[in-house]
């Protein structure tokens, strides 16, 4: 064997004793790490913010792309005149019913004050009448009571004109008295019925009185109805009041604008999203790994990720969470195999990696990473 077959011999060997140990390198890191780059860079929160209940023209945009916010910061802004003008005749609407109460009140009050005057008066002057009658069935029995002595007197004196015992004149002047007391009877006893048809309409006028109730119990309805009315329009002013603060969109989150929708001037409704906001603060790495290489990958297992705009920026993280489904069985449109036609395909199960060490604020959302979780 000559010299060039020896060192070629060699040279085989030594290329084969380092192909087997490169092998066995390579092998041994499959088994300790599970690699992929299939890893994307995700916020906690990313919110599509759009106006609540309200509709009109954009005023103004206070953002721009890339922007940092804080939470309350205004976004955008409608134009508010509608709602100030609805909120300024609901108050005009509560104002007109409350004088409207005010003059209920008022009837109710002067009717009550009326009510009781008139009821005392009627009572006082029926009292007077009723004692007036008294009075009269008085005086009706005393001229009774001489009206039957003069009338005995009368027949008495009657048989002794006529027998010539008295002259003409005495028994004349008895006639007379008692044509006089007849004419007294008759003259009170028509007062007595004048007073009782006098107390029989006091009767009616009380009743007309108390009627009045009826009228304030109606009044009172009313009130009661105006003021449901008013509680009503007040919940639609605090209604509209909410609405006017509603048409200056806030940052619910802080963040940095990512998008915008709309501009000054766009026409929007409430479902109308205006800008997207990405929580940067609270960043994460999704993996994507695939299902031949999740054996052995545990929750607190220690990642190494690379950036892919930045290979020399390394970084690293932790196994938050391991998806119990794979990425597919969460599209908005699974994979339909019902027909029988399928085609194998690794699965690949989505893993959440918090980032522990590293640079954060060099990260934007979506950017690619490569990631080596050791099992």
């Amino acid at each position: 064997m000559n010299k060039k077959v020896k060192i070629a011999l060699g040279l085989l060997i030594l290329g084969l004793i380092l192909f087997g140990f490169v092998a066995y390198k390579w092998l041994k890191y499959r088994e300790i790490y599970a690699t992929t780059n299939a890893a994307f860079v995700r916020s906690e929160q990313i919110s599509r913010i759009n106006f609540k209940r309200v509709a009109g023209r954009i005023s103004k945009i206070y953002v721009e792309e890339g922007q940092t916010v804080k939470k309350g910061d205004i976004i955008a802004e409608i134009d508010a005149e509608d709602y100030r003008l609805k909120k300024r005749g609901l108050i005009y609407k509560a104002k007109s019913l409350q004088k409207e109460i005010s003059s209920i009140e008022y009837k109710i009050s002067k009717i009550k004050n009326d009510m009781d005057i008139n009821l005392e008066k009627v009572k006082k002057e029926k009292k007077a009448l009723e004692a007036e009658k008294n009075a009269l069935s008085a005086n009706i029995e005393e001229v009774n009571a001489r009206l039957a002595q003069v009338n005995k007197d009368y027949k008495r004196y009657r048989n002794l004109y006529q027998e010539g015992a008295v002259s003409e004149n005495s028994f004349e002047d008895f006639a007379t008295k008692l044509k006089v007391l007849k004419n007294k009877k008759d003259s009170l006893e028509y007062k007595l019925s004048s007073l009782d048809h006098k107390i029989s309409t006091f009767k009616e006028k009380m009743q007309l009185i108390r009627e009045n109730r009826k009228v304030i119990s109606e009044l009172k309805s009313k009130k009661e109805s105006l003021k449901d009315r008013i509680s009503s329009l007040q919940t639609e002013i605090e209604d509209t009041e909410n609405l006017i603060l509603y048409t200056k969109l806030t940052a619910p989150i802080q963040g940095v604008i990512g998008k915008k929708f709309a501009n000054a001037g766009t026409v929007v409704d409430s479902e109308t999203p205006i800008v997207s906001i990405a929580d940067t603060r609270h960043i994460y790495v999704e993996v994507l790994l695939e299902e031949t290489k999740i054996k052995g990958v545990d929750k607190g297992d220690k990642v190494h990720i690379t950036s892919d705009a930045n290979s020399a920026e390394k970084y690293e993280g932790v196994v938050k969470e391991i998806y119990p489904a794979s990425a597919a069985t969460y599209a908005l449109i699974p994979r339909d195999i019902t027909a029988g036609e399928f085609t194998e395909v690794a699965q690949r199960i989505p893993i959440k990696v918090s980032i522990t060490d590293g640079d954060i604020s060099l990260l934007r959302i979506g950017m690619g990473m490569d990631v080596e979780i050791k099992r």
